[in-house]
């Protein structure tokens, strides 16, 4: 027969095992990345929530249903569309047209909500006409953005250790348009193919480059913004052979096939109607995006804003509050995001990866270059180099880290909510 003390010892143990249990899984990346997501989704849902009962209860002709009401606004009915009836385009329309929205996504949206029909037998989803897309689409968004956020705390843990890659992760996960990272857009799925691309380069796998070509290409069909992969893990290749032209090999040429997915898509696009020229005509005329001087269309956006405030245009002629249906918010985060990534980027100057800070600075330039900053603050949502400064702060300094996430989580509520009110286009 055990004596008492042994007993009590051993009941100690379990104890300390039950306790220890879950600070062991969020010392891991995936658990740690569990939390983030989870807190942060619940945020952005109860705003989203808010908004879109609000715009329910004032204008009862929105009656599919909160969560069909709040994920197919705006860009998101067109990637439901595509998924649902393909591509369609008319040379005599002049509004927006869905061939300007990347394949990829849409794609796996069928497919995944063939299968769902599948598995559950042809269940709805609670939604007869919507419900087996939506949930696909709701899936592939948040368990991409959930793997990213633990690819990113693995990929940057080396640099920041952990309390600092999860408090870089964190940063990204609170960002005022994060909330899009769960919605029916392709931000979510865009940011793990990135993030997988880059961690696939400084891995030690044999066919690495070859691997990163083929994640690249599927980047650049999930966002055309792919595209500047090419030269950001150009750049990386070269700084892995030590900046020496002699020691480049062959398999840099795998990176060709980045580029390759959108000539897949303007290949398609020829076949489909005609002519590749097709998208620029859509861009021009559904979204007025023309290629323009990054600096100038900056700059004159900014002159838009100071105008705004101060009174400089003829009452209900202001296009800042005329586009933000009565706020400027929309604006100030489009033309503030740009600077405060920069500005973190070089706070943190001495982690960031020479291919980091190309796409970055990559990542600010091309939005920028089409005439206009709209949804500019949803555009830099997979430029993780400008939060890395949150991982650099020191332990006495932290709670300004902690202080600035918290400010935006509430922002990003605040924004989800006016999403949700169809009151702002991000």
């Amino acid at each position: 027969m055990q004596s008492t003390g042994v007993m009590e010892q051993r009941g100690a143990i379990a104890q300390r095992g039950l306790r220890g249990w879950p600070l062991r899984v969020l010392n891991t990346e995936w658990g740690m990345a569990a939390l983030i997501f989870l807190v942060t989704r619940l945020v952005a849902l109860a705003g989203g929530y808010m908004g879109v009962s609000q715009l329910i209860r004032t204008q009862p002709s929105y009656n599919r249903g909160w969560l069909a009401e709040m994920s197919l606004m705006w860009d998101a009915g067109f990637y439901y569309t595509i998924a649902r009836w393909e591509y369609t385009y008319d040379p005599t329309f002049a509004g927006p047209t869905s061939i300007a929205f990347a394949p990829l996504y849409p794609f796996l949206m069928d497919y995944v909500a063939g299968a769902l029909r599948f598995v559950t037998f042809g269940w709805d989803w609670g939604n007869a006409e919507f419900g087996s897309y939506l949930a696909a689409g709701l899936l592939i968004s948040n368990v991409s953005f959930f793997v990213a956020l633990a690819l990113l705390i693995r990929f940057l843990r080396p640099r920041l250790g952990f309390t600092g890659a999860s408090m870089a992760a964190l940063g990204l996960a609170v960002l005022p348009t994060a909330f899009f990272f769960s919605a029916l857009y392709t931000e979510g799925l865009f940011l793990v193919l990135v993030i997988s691309a880059f961690s696939l380069a400084h891995s030690d796998l044999r066919w690495k480059w070859l691997c990163v070509g083929l994640i690249g290409m599927l980047a650049t069909l999930s966002k055309f913004a792919g595209a500047l992969l090419l030269p950001a893990l150009l750049i990386d290749y070269l700084a892995q052979c030590g900046w020496k032209w002699r020691r480049v090999r062959a398999d840099v040429l795998w990176l060709g096939l980045i580029p390759l997915g959108m000539a897949v898509y303007l290949g398609f696009l020829w076949w489909r109607f005609g002519s590749p020229s097709v998208l620029n005509d859509t861009m021009v005329r559904g979204w007025n995006h023309r290629l323009s001087f990054f600096p100038t269309t900056y700059g004159e956006n900014l002159v838009m804003l100071w105008k705004s405030y101060t009174g400089g245009y003829p009452p209900g002629l202001d296009p800042i509050l005329n586009n933000g249906r009565g706020s400027r918010l929309y604006h100030i985060l489009d033309l503030g995001m740009p600077v405060a990534l920069l500005v973190g980027a070089w706070l943190a100057r001495k982690k960031l990866l020479a291919s980091e800070w190309a796409w970055l600075v990559l990542g600010i330039i091309y939005p920028l270059s089409s005439n206009l900053t709209l949804s500019m603050a949803r555009y830099m949502l997979p430029l993780w180099p400008g939060l890395i400064w949150l991982g650099t702060l020191k332990k006495g300094s932290r709670w300004l880290g902690v202080l600035l996430m918290l400010v935006s989580v509430a922002l990003m509520a605040w924004c989800a909510s006016i999403y949700g009110r169809a009151s702002w286009i991000g």
